[in-house]
């Protein structure tokens, strides 16, 4: 049985629970508060002929999303979905960010004045933005250029063409203070090749600009410079299809450089490809957050593993030092749930049971209190004192079982006051569908680089029997464009050697 009393306040972290000086009003069940007027001046709108744009611009922020940013674009995205006239939406940011996320200083805030309902609603108005932005009924194009993270992420995933730039810096940043990557991201990210989605929402780690696209987030990589050129282009567009923007932002398309990812080099390929993808999948398959950190210290000084490997183990292992231990937890199980499920909507209601377990009236974690108060309020540069630390992975609360009692059973006394998520669940078709512009299911992919499952789907149509050139054209020969088409070939011969040379069941003459 979980022990869920309070826990142990540490000196570093004692301005979380200036509570003692706040008379918390608790509320037993949901009560909705008063809401924002939605008429933020922090975002601009155009349209052109029947394309909508929307530009944040918050850009000493980051174009961080405040409560009234979130519901003055609900209310958009309710008439550009209802309106016929509308054929197309466009995102952008002002400055050098998308959109660093929301407003989670505020959410923690009015958590510590006890005003917990407050902060879930506003959690919750940011769920259900970004499912009706992948709901539109209509394209939705949103540029990643610059920084995209968190409910920046959120509001841009759901785009069916998603472009990345070499400024583009992509993650699910959460774990760093304490809470755990939310925004509907383990539904789209439990859709990248293996592992991947897991490993991006344990870690946190930055994604710089091309590997973005190689990783199958974006859908197309341009030069920032273009962005102007290709918005123009696509709002004089009429009534378009999803596939003529695609062609379109494919003309801009810019090819990789020399070396590796990294902040200082966003145009180099991803590491995250061979030995390297290869132990990725095999350690970020475990369901318990003690059984991956030990499969990560033991990996460290495994000599079967390439230097290249355990250098990377390394770095891994000592991001995953630094952020929240509850907060990965709990990732781990919301991208595993999110992937069985197959549907956005269950995965925003997931989404809101977690945000309740961490900062509901009766929560099961109070490390986003803990983390928002160091590093945000206190600008202490020191480690947050995340308690249980990752040095206690045998505390009851990191057990799976009680991960999932906690943070993802509604009957849960931690759960009780957790907001209902009214996100038009019933207008969506069955979870395997992917027909009809209420269901996205399996097309997160469609206009990127071809996935493991765009080859797995076209050897099963095959029967099995198909040689390695007719499943290359299969896969890749809807591209047109040269430069995009070549690097599409190459992606899938690289998954046919990785499969192949695994000995997996992938088979043709």
């Amino acid at each position: 049985m979980l022990n869920t009393t309070r826990t142990r306040i540490t000196p570093a972290s004692r301005a979380v629970f200036r509570v003692s000086t706040i008379r918390r009003m608790v509320t037993r069940g949901y009560v909705e508060p008063e809401r924002p007027a939605g008429n933020s001046k922090e975002i601009s709108f155009e349209e052109s002929a029947g394309t909508r744009v929307f530009t944040l611009n918050r850009p000493k922020a980051l174009n961080a999303l405040s409560w009234d940013m979130f519901y003055t674009m609900m209310k958009k995205a309710d008439e550009w979905r209802e309106d016929p006239d509308v054929t197309m939406v466009i995102g952008l940011g002002e400055g050098r960010a998308f959109a660093a996320g929301g407003d989670i200083k505020s959410v923690v805030e009015h958590a510590l004045r006890g005003e917990n309902i407050k902060s879930l609603t506003m959690m919750g108005d940011s769920y259900r933005l970004n499912w009706k932005m992948a709901h539109l009924g209509k394209p939705y194009v949103a540029f990643m250029d610059g920084v995209t993270m968190g409910g920046g992420a959120g509001l841009a995933l759901g785009g069916c063409v998603r472009i990345a730039t070499p400024r583009t810096i992509y993650a699910m940043p959460e774990q760093r203070i304490g809470f755990s990557p939310d925004f509907g991201g383990s539904y789209y990210m439990s859709q990248l090749d293996g592992q991947i989605g897991t490993w991006l929402a344990v870690t946190g780690r930055d994604v710089y600009g091309r590997e973005v696209y190689e990783l199958g987030i974006a859908t197309h990589y341009v030069p920032e410079e273009a962005v102007p050129e290709i918005k123009d282009r696509l709002a004089a567009l009429e009534n378009p299809t999803p596939e003529q923007i695609s062609d379109i932002v494919a003309e801009y398309h810019l090819p990789g450089g020399e070396g590796l990812s990294s902040k200082t080099n966003p145009n180099g390929r991803t590491p995250i490809t061979g030995d390297v993808r290869r132990f990725l999948d095999e350690a970020f398959t475990h369901t318990s957050l003690k059984e991956l950190y030990t499969h990560m210290v033991g990996a460290e000084t495994d000599e079967s593993l390439s230097p290249e490997v355990r250098a990377w183990v390394k770095e891994q292992r000592e991001m995953m030092d630094t952020r929240g231990p509850t907060g990965m937890a709990v990732a781990i199980e919301n991208y595993h749930s999110a992937g069985k499920a197959k549907r956005l909507a269950t995965t925003f209601e997931q989404d809101m049971l977690i945000a309740t377990g961490f900062v509901g009236t009766n929560r099961s974690s109070n490390d986003i209190m803990i983390g928002v108060v160091h590093a945000l309020f206190e600008k202490n540069k020191t480690p947050i004192p995340f308690s249980p630390s990752i040095k206690e992975l045998d505390a009851p609360i990191f057990d799976p079982a009680n991960i999932r009692a906690n943070f993802f059973d509604r009957a849960s006394p931690h759960l009780f006051d957790a907001p209902p998520m009214d996100v038009g669940d019933a207008l969506l078709p069955p979870p395997q569908s992917v027909v009809g512009p209420d269901s996205n299911w399996g097309t997160f992919r469609r206009f990127g680089l071809p996935s493991e499952e765009h080859v797995r789907v076209a050897i099963d149509d095959a029967r099995g029997k198909i040689t390695s050139a007719d499943l290359v054209e299969r896969v890749a020969g809807h591209e047109t464009h040269p430069a995009r088409r070549s690097e599409f070939e190459s992606t899938v011969w690289r998954i046919i050697a990785d499969r192949t040379s695994q000995g997996t069941v992938m088979q043709w003459n």
